[in-house]
């Protein structure tokens, strides 16, 4: 019996690692379902939630202020204080009050993450990059 025992410890000690990732695996899946479940039953939103619907709302009030620009906004230096960040913000806060609301933002923190959604749509726009013809 103890022969068999020490002839499964090998066994035992390579597959250890894996289940250990695979109860980890587990128990985050859960929890997050668990969060889904609760949300969804309460209609209590967690504050990831409304940060990924902020930050969702300002990528598509950037795209809709590239599709307006006369350039594409790829090579542009911006900052709180430029003017194309300022009416988006006021965009983003006319057509997404609740969510502004919700999140408790000012006018300043609305600007810096439209700053932050026009560098994310600049990273996108240069990362595709096909190279240089032959």
């Amino acid at each position: 019996m103890s022969d068999t025992a020490i002839a499964a410890a090998p066994i035992v000690s390579a597959l250890s690692p894996l289940v250990g990732a695979a109860a980890s695996g587990l128990v985050v899946g859960l929890g997050g379902l668990l969060f889904a479940v609760v949300a969804r039953v309460t209609g209590i939103a967690f504050a990831p939630d409304y940060q990924a619907r902020l930050e969702k709302t300002a990528d598509a009030e950037v795209q809709a202020a590239i599709a307006g620009a006369e350039n594409n906004l790829a090579t542009g230096k911006f900052n709180s204080g430029n003017p194309l960040v300022a009416q988006v913000a006021n965009a983003l806060i006319a057509n997404s009050p609740a969510l502004v609301a919700r999140l408790g933002l000012n006018g300043d923190e609305i600007k810096h993450e439209i700053v932050k959604a026009i560098g994310r749509a600049q990273t996108a726009m240069t990362a595709a990059n096909p190279g240089s013809p032959k």
